[in-house]
């Protein structure tokens, strides 16, 4: 019978726990997380999808997952960083290189029975405005 060593980190969830952590005044151990996930609003048309994303994943994940929610095959979906087609986010980035959380994505879908693609077409809610009282 041997003991296993100990690793030298312990992970528990999104958080990295060291053997002798950092602790406060109190006793309380002082974890210092690092956010793996983060949120991304993907907008088409008039609809907005709220997507929880990991850091790591590509842009192929993302529209794998965009896939299911819209039912279309992911290879008939492109994903922009801006409305500019020359936004276009490859399949092998990573979001964590272009998109930060609560980002904005635009997507568009090819055309049924077609090679075309949509354009980036969204529709902006009109901004609100006050009545000014007299």
């Amino acid at each position: 019978w041997q003991k296993k060593k100990r690793s030298s980190a312990v992970h528990a969830g999104a958080a990295a726990v060291r053997p002798n952590p950092p602790r406060l005044a109190s006793g309380a151990v002082l974890v210092m997380a690092h956010i793996l996930h983060m949120y991304v609003r993907v907008k088409r048309k008039n609809q907005t999808i709220f997507l929880n994303v990991e850091k790591s994943d590509t842009s192929l994940v993302v529209k794998q997952k965009l896939a299911e929610i819209v039912e279309a095959p992911a290879s008939s979906i492109k994903l922009f960083t801006s409305k500019e087609p020359s936004s276009e986010f490859m399949d092998t980035a990573y979001l964590d290189t272009f998109v930060e959380n609560d980002a904005v994505l635009y997507m568009i879908l090819k055309k049924e029975g077609s090679e075309a693609w949509e354009d980036i077409d969204v529709e902006e809610q009109p901004a609100t405005t006050k009545a000014a009282s007299s």
